[in-house]
């Protein structure tokens, strides 16, 4: 077992009471319809008054079951913690990895590399990852950072599900960011924060990264498994009902292209970004296809395809070596601050027109 020590050791961080739990869920929730809003909220405040709250844990089965603790593992400086999240309603655990010098110097702050795993446990060399990372920190190879390896439940594409039942894109932005950020000496603002995933987490980290262009200041995508009508329904059938709620909209709304579109003022030339895929991975077009849409776009991003390199982020990382370590350093490099969004006005000064 990993000796934690006064600040790895893991932790739990409960919440003000079911009233506090109850109320704190409903802003998570995007509800396009109007009266379902009215009609949801009035319901709320009604069992609010009346007092009918529903304990936590008689909750419904579906939402207990979900994996929002997962396994310890065994890394270096690293340990499994446990808190709460509002929007889950429920304990989430993830894995928190400790610079070296973490403890010693106490007046220093640190970025946060936030890393999304892919479908499944994403367990999976997840340790081997941290021990390299772990030691490139400490041979100056790599920046010194804080790594926080999220719980991406099984199979969430890092959204919140369309019925609710897993808002798993609001526990993460909403709350262990912010928990993260108040828990440990991080640079708590957008350059301080890298967001990178593998497979199902590259897509995820694609997607919010262009999303929150005002939380993360770099974009790191391993072989994402970007979305489309045709493999949802042929390879993960059960996502498209369980994630997008058998919605096609919901999914075209929720691809990382629609945030890339509508953001790319404010991310072009203030986000760091790369792609990396492997030739023999049957993602490398779909993946080469994205990058040549965010170029059109205006959105710098480093392409990288790896010469016979499989669907595997081990293999991935060995085959990159250095520029690995490089692409963090560029990262935390301070960038320049986040412009407004660009309104109406703003375009039709450009010359551009409506």
């Amino acid at each position: 077992m990993n000796d934690c020590g006064n600040h790895l050791s893991e932790t739990k961080v409960t919440g003000a009471g079911n009233d506090a739990l109850c109320l704190a869920s409903w802003p998570r929730h995007q509800v396009k319809l109007a009266s379902l809003v009215l009609v949801t909220a009035v319901a709320a405040a009604w069992l609010v008054s009346a007092g009918h709250h529903r304990p936590l844990e008689t909750q419904s089965a579906s939402h207990l079951e979900l994996p929002w603790i997962k396994p310890a593992i065994e890394a270096p400086n690293s340990c499994r913690h446990v808190f709460f999240s509002p929007a889950a309603r429920t304990n989430v655990s993830y894995l928190l990895y400790l610079p070296p010098d973490y403890v010693r110097d106490d007046s220093r702050r640190y970025p946060v590399l936030y890393w999304l795993h892919g479908t499944g446990y994403g367990l999976i060399g997840v340790p081997e990852f941290v021990q390299h990372l772990d030691q490139a920190i400490r041979d100056g190879r790599a920046p010194a950072m804080i790594g926080v390896f999220v719980n991406g439940l099984t199979h969430s594409r890092y959204l919140d599900s369309k019925d609710g039942q897993a808002p798993v894109e609001s526990m993460f932005i909403h709350d262990l960011i912010p928990h993260i950020d108040g828990a440990y000496r991080t640079l708590a603002y957008r350059e301080g924060r890298i967001i990178e995933g593998f497979s199902m987490g590259g897509e995820g980290a694609a997607r919010l990264g262009l999303k929150y262009p005002e939380i993360f200041g770099a974009i790191s995508v391993v072989a994402g498994a970007f979305p489309n009508l045709e493999n949802v329904l042929k390879f993960q059938g059960s996502v498209f009902h369980e994630v997008y709620g058998d919605d096609f909209y919901y999914l075209l709304e929720n691809n990382p292209r629609h945030f890339a579109e509508i953001n790319s003022y404010q991310i072009s030339g203030h986000t760091v970004m790369r792609i990396v895929v492997g030739t023999a991975d049957n993602l490398c077009r779909i993946n080469h296809a994205f990058h040549i849409r965010l170029q059109h776009l205006g959105i710098d991003n480093d392409f990288e395809e790896l010469d016979g390199v499989a669907h595997d982020h081990t293999a991935i990382y060995a085959a990159l070596g250095e520029k690995n370590w490089d692409f963090y350093w560029e990262a935390v490099k301070q960038g320049q601050p986040l412009p407004e969004p660009m309104t109406a006005r703003d375009v039709d000064d450009e010359g551009d027109g409506l």
